[in-house]
């Protein structure tokens, strides 16, 4: 079932990633290559955000509703040692080793895109810029890259 005309693909795997950075070796260019790491990401997600970003994608309001009663009145609290917390209800981020997690942060991350080659794979994100052949590095646009990845 497809819900939206925007084309999602998930160039995701380690494979492609080699791929792409051996040929550019193997053709006497270089690479360079970001790695990020979001921090504590599935913690961070804002649920209007998502819910925005799942109405542009055309996702339903069925699905839309089940899923948003999936983050609904979550609470936690935390032990320590004998000591125990009050209950604390929880307004954003995703269920940690949920089988939607990983889906949901794809989904979040997918207006992404600097110009240059990026691979996402649930909260790790990899920016790679081949430099041409005998390119002088201060010709790099990765600063530029950077700096689009700061702004998002």
């Amino acid at each position: 079932m497809v819900y939206s005309k925007r084309k999602i693909d998930f160039p995701c795997t380690i494979v492609s990633v080699l791929q792409l950075w051996s040929t550019a070796l193997d053709s006497g260019n270089s690479v360079r290559a970001l790695f990020v790491d979001y921090r504590k990401a599935f913690d961070r997600i804002d649920h209007n955000v998502l819910l925005n970003k799942m109405i542009a994608f055309g996702v339903p309001k069925p699905v839309i509703r089940w899923l948003f009663s999936f983050f609904q009145d979550r609470q936690q609290k935390v032990k320590l040692d004998s000591l125990l917390s009050d209950w604390a209800r929880i307004i954003g981020g995703m269920h940690q080793g949920s089988w939607l997690g990983p889906l949901i942060f794809i989904t979040y991350i997918d207006d992404l895109n600097p110009s240059c080659v990026i691979h996402k794979f649930i909260d790790d994100v990899t920016l790679t810029e081949v430099m041409s052949k005998g390119s002088d590095s201060a010709n790099s646009k990765m600063p530029e890259h950077i700096s689009y990845l700061e702004f998002w």
